[in-house]
């Protein structure tokens, strides 16, 4: 939580605020900013047309028939940036799921997600279908909980009560989720703005899977042998006879042009990821002139960042730039070093029992 010493009283319906006297007897107004649960509420879009309803969520139904979520995820911290998604993909252990009830802890109020008449934020889920299995991080599949959360929310931490019902109104356990909001521009992003692009990647900062990645120098490796005529080149093997044969020619053709990560202000990001791939095109080549396919290609993936200097942790949420959720993914990786020149991240996931944790490090040098 962090404190802002303001020259004027200014008033947000997202943040509370005490003042304080000095032994001059000067009034200097100290602005703790908070989220106020309620404004909050008020504030945020829940994905499938959910509805707001006043009171608190219902009580877990005692039905041996009732959904039952999987305690595991109570109180798991789920990253966010204000202005943009939060996704989250409950695990159900057993039952079936019409929809869930969803409550920002201390509102005086909660939503109701119905699947069967989602609109909105995503697309209806299938009505020949009310069973929802856990969903891997990643896969925005139906079952998810879609929040869009204001502009301007303070830098701090919230959470959530979440629970699932069935069609016959039975309610599971209740799971608690913790928000940690970062807003549109944390004071540490500084530290990694600019273009930065992939150079290498490994299992530890000694164990590099391989050698510096080669940017616009595609490997010409992958060949075979060909014979040709008038009418075109042929696999050797295919060839008719008569034909002439051909020094050995690469098949396909492929490497990187791009990947490159670009932080800049207001917490944008872009990925600028692009590969060379071609193939032989036998029918369109000749003696002199040989064709290929070209199945190369550029695109730009956008969504926003921040970075905790205090914990070295870089959050990258890849959501259209806050503008689509249909596929939202979120990264989080540990800033192992940051330099003006190169930038090394460590990511790390669990496996499906959650006794083991795999590392991916990445180095980047800055363009």
């Amino acid at each position: 939580m962090k404190k802002v010493i303001l020259m004027g009283a200014a008033l947000c319906a997202l943040t509370t605020f005490s003042c304080s006297k000095d032994k001059d007897s000067t009034v200097t107004p100290t602005v703790v900013a908070q989220i106020d649960p309620v404004a909050l509420s008020a504030g945020m879009k829940v994905g499938y047309a959910a509805t707001s309803v006043t009171g608190n969520i219902p009580a877990a139904s005692t039905s041996a028939d009732a959904p039952v979520l999987d305690s595991l995820y109570d109180n798991v911290t789920y990253y966010a940036i204000s202005n943009r998604y939060i996704v989250i993909r409950p695990s159900i252990l057993s039952g079936d799921v019409q929809g869930y009830y969803i409550q920002v802890n201390g509102a005086k109020s909660y939503y109701k997600i119905d699947y069967t008449t989602a609109r909105n934020l995503r697309k209806a889920q299938k009505a020949a279908s009310s069973k929802h299995s856990s969903a891997k991080e990643g896969d925005n599949s139906d079952s998810s909980i879609v929040i869009k959360l204001p502009a301007n929310l303070v830098t701090d931490t919230f959470s959530i009560s979440y629970a699932a019902y069935n069609a016959n109104n039975q309610v599971s356990n209740s799971i608690n989720a913790i928000i940690a909001v970062a807003s549109s521009d944390s004071a540490s992003n500084s530290l990694v703005t600019g273009n930065w692009r992939r150079n290498r990647y490994g299992n530890g900062i000694d164990d590099w899977n391989e050698d510096t990645i080669k940017y616009n120098n595609p490997d010409t490796s992958f060949y075979s042998y060909y014979n040709c005529n008038e009418n075109g080149i042929y696999y050797y093997y295919y060839a008719p006879q008569g034909s002439q044969a051909i020094d050995r020619l690469p098949y396909y053709i492929q490497g990187y042009t791009n990947n490159d990560y670009s932080f800049q202000g207001k917490s944008q990001f872009t990925n600028t990821y692009g590969y060379i791939y071609k193939y032989i095109n036998t029918g369109a080549s000749s003696c002199s002139n040989y064709v290929y396919y070209d199945n190369s290609y550029i695109e730009t993936y956008n969504g926003g960042y921040t970075y905790d200097a205090k914990t070295k942790t870089l959050i990258i949420i890849w959501d259209g730039d806050g503008y689509d959720n249909s596929n939202l993914y979120v990264d989080t990786y540990k800033v192992l070093s940051v330099t003006n020149q190169k930038m090394i991240l460590v990511s790390y996931s669990n496996n499906d029992n959650h006794d083991e944790l795999s590392y991916d490090y990445y180095e980047f040098k800055k363009l």
